[in-house]
């Protein structure tokens, strides 16, 4: 006789709960798996499932008192056990079907009842003998009804809960198996209530499972099952939250990409790329000849200054403080982009062209009060070019072009200020372009050529020596001025390969001179000294001296036959490191003379430091001579400081013979100007030379 198991009781719910949390996992590997894996977790699932609810019958039938000695039909039992894992397949099938809480759901939830109801009742008529057993009507009703509804819930829940995989889904998820289990298991002890089993007693068949075999058989075999799969639903639910998050991660590192390809790092404005999408999109959505866009090109000016002077990290303090600053005075739908270092652009769609210069106006005055950082008060000035849609181009490559051709003009006429795109700045430029891209051909083909113009004694009237003045043969343009290319050199850096050129050629031109006995005086070999211009770049070149002195040597000629000109911003660029420089020069023979005394910030200090042979009088002090009291007195009062420091000074741009006049009442020694001479080539310089020897 068989007597009640409490404890089977326990592990009946128990199996319940956990074949139900399986299940609740599985619902959501099945629906979001590929196919292939798909299958491997649907038959997996199905056999496990299956597994569990008949288990947790099975021990429910065991565990309940029964007046007879019982044993199991081999055949009933597997039947059951696969009625169980079809049912699960179908469940899961379902779920992985259903896209929303339906109609469909209500379906399978009557069809898993009733088969669990069958699957129950099939089970039952596996005990052997089967003589006896009866059952209830209407609680055969009720367990049937509570089948349906179990399995409605069941399903329902599991449809719900089979996406998630946060933490909290988990403590969800125990709390919806926790309520399944008891469904499941009220729905088992509703099915023994029903039944009814006769009092005879019987001897156990031997063609059956013994009772307790099967006991300890089908809880060891369902929770070594249910545990299995357990494991390995929680090792996968382990790999997919790692792969969850490490997708998570690379959204994020993504995210961060995409954001840096269309974004300055420094101050998170858009960059170009976003720009010409932006520009873009508005070209294509108006049509209109009337000007709707503004592009505003602005220049911080002499950012590089403050760079260099404040270090780099106050300059990128300052580059989002004048971004703070600038976006007060802009729209929501203004577009404030960051180029490059210190090159910014305003988009703007207007109501007419006189908003864009409004606009212009209002940024400038709002950069007027000086911006401040930690530890520093810095003014900043912008140069501003505009250009405007559809009037200055139909593409964001020509506008943004444009509005940079006027921000460039702008800044080599004064700086801080704004200036609209005109077709004569495109022309400009197209001259600017072709002449930086030829100067290297040029210097190659030999284009450029030297024209001379003679410095005169003012007392004596004679040619003392020549000013070594560069000119361009271009093709196209003719005779190029070097006011043209020579900022074009120093850009590209060419200067220091076309300075060390006209060097070469000026000593070559003092050699042949020499060969003819042109000089100063030819029985003291004094030769006619030729005047080169220095730029700043080559001037701080580290070889400038020992460069010097080798092509002095290479062509057979002494120091004394060239001079060398610097302007002020040259030498007060590193006072210090050109006094060493001069010195050094000025040891070995070669002499130095400052060109366009009076235009720079000379210190008379270092003017005193410095070993100079002679200074010359910048042209925009000469022009005024004859009428200007002003320009008299500060010609008068270089002349006297210059000779006090025993230096000769040449005045330059003489035009009139009253300018003369007075450079030789104040005792000036030198002058060069189109009043003796213009810049000639050097063939009219040696008639000249040789008119003037010919004449001593």
């Amino acid at each position: 006789m068989n007597a009640p198991i409490p404890a089977l009781y326990l592990l009946s719910f128990v199996v319940a709960v956990t074949a139900s949390y399986i299940a609740l996992i599985l619902a959501g590997r099945v629906s979001r798996a590929r196919r292939g894996q798909a299958l491997a977790w649907l038959m997996g699932g199905g056999i496990t499932m299956g597994t569990g609810i008949w288990g947790m019958h099975f021990m429910g039938m065991i565990a309940f008192y029964l007046p007879i000695a019982v044993s199991y039909s081999i055949r009933e039992t597997v039947l059951s056990w696969v009625t169980a894992i079809a049912l699960s397949l179908f469940a899961l099938l379902l779920l992985k079907a259903t896209r929303r809480g339906s109609r469909s759901l209500i379906a399978g939830g009557v069809i898993i009842g009733l088969g669990l109801v069958t699957m129950h009742y099939v089970a039952i008529e596996a005990i052997t003998p089967g003589q006896g057993i009866t059952y209830d009507p209407a609680l055969f009703l009720v367990s049937v009804a509570v089948g349906i509804v179990g399995s409605i819930v069941a399903l329902w829940l599991a449809f719900r809960l089979r996406g998630g995989v946060a933490w909290h889904s988990t403590l969800t998820r125990f709390s919806a198996a926790f309520i399944m289990g008891l469904a499941i298991t009220g729905m088992q002890f509703t099915n023994m209530a029903a039944s009814r089993f006769g009092a005879q007693p019987l001897d156990v068949l031997n063609d059956g499972l013994d009772h307790n075999w099967l006991t300890f058989s089908v809880a060891g075999f369902t929770m070594t099952i249910l545990a299995f799969v357990l494991l390995l639903a929680l090792i996968d639910m382990r790999s997919r939250r790692y792969a969850n998050a490490l997708s998570a991660s690379l959204k994020t590192v993504h995210s961060k990409l995409a954001f840096l390809g269309t974004h300055d790092a420094l101050t998170s404005l858009p960059n170009r790329l976003l720009l010409i999408k932006k520009i873009a999109k508005i070209i294509a959505a108006n049509n209109t000849d009337k000007p709707l866009l503004a592009i505003l090109h602005l220049n911080i000016d002499r950012l590089k200054t403050v760079n260099e002077s404040l270090g780099r990290a106050v300059g990128d303090q300052l580059l989002n403080a004048f971004v703070l600053r600038i976006s007060q005075k802009l729209n929501a739908s203004d577009m404030l982009v960051r180029l490059s270092g210190d090159e910014f652009v305003v988009l703007r769609e207007l109501a007419d062209q006189s908003d864009a210069a409004r606009l212009a106006e209002n940024l400038m005055t709002l950069l007027r009060p000086p911006l401040y950082v930690p530890l520093h008060e810095v003014h900043l000035t912008a140069s501003i070019g505009i250009s405007t849609y559809p009037h200055d181009g139909d593409t964001a490559e020509s506008l943004l072009a444009r509005a940079d051709m006027a921000m460039s003009h702008v800044k080599l006429h004064g700086r801080n200020n704004y200036q609209f795109f005109t077709p004569e700045m495109h022309e400009r430029n197209r001259n600017r372009v072709n002449l930086e891209s030829g100067l290297r051909p040029a210097l190659r083909e030999n284009e450029f050529r030297m024209y001379y113009q003679p410095k005169v004694d003012i007392q004596s009237g004679k040619i003392v020596g020549v000013e070594g003045l560069l000119r361009w043969q271009h093709p196209e343009y003719g005779l190029v001025p070097p006011t043209r290319f020579i900022p074009l050199a120093e850009e590209s850096g060419l200067i220091v390969a076309l300075g060390e050129w006209v060097l070469e050629a000026a000593c070559r031109q003092s050699r042949l001179w020499q060969n003819r006995e042109l000089m100063l005086d030819a029985a003291a070999g004094r030769p006619i000294p030729i005047s080169v211009n220095l730029s700043a770049h080559q001037f701080l070149q580290r070889d400038l001296v020992d460069s010097t002195i080798t092509i002095l040597s290479r062509h057979g000629i002494s120091t004394a036959s060239i001079i060398l000109e610097l302007t002020e911003g040259s030498l007060m660029g590193n006072p210090e490191a050109a006094i060493d420089v001069l010195r050094e020069l000025a040891h070995l023979g070669v002499r130095v003379s400052v060109d366009d005394f009076g235009t720079g910030y000379s210190s008379l200090s270092y003017l005193r430091r410095f070993p100079l042979s002679e200074i010359k009088i910048d042209r925009s002090f000469v022009q005024l001579l004859d009428s200007n009291q002003e320009d008299r007195a500060i010609v008068h009062t270089i002349v006297t400081l210059a000779h006090s420091l025993q230096l000769t000074v040449i005045a330059e741009g003489v035009a009139k013979i009253e300018q003369l006049r007075f450079l030789r009442q104040i005792g000036c020694d030198q002058y060069q100007g189109f009043l003796f001479s213009e810049p000639v080539p050097a063939g009219v310089i040696t008639e000249m030379l040789a008119r003037q020897q010919s004449t001593e």
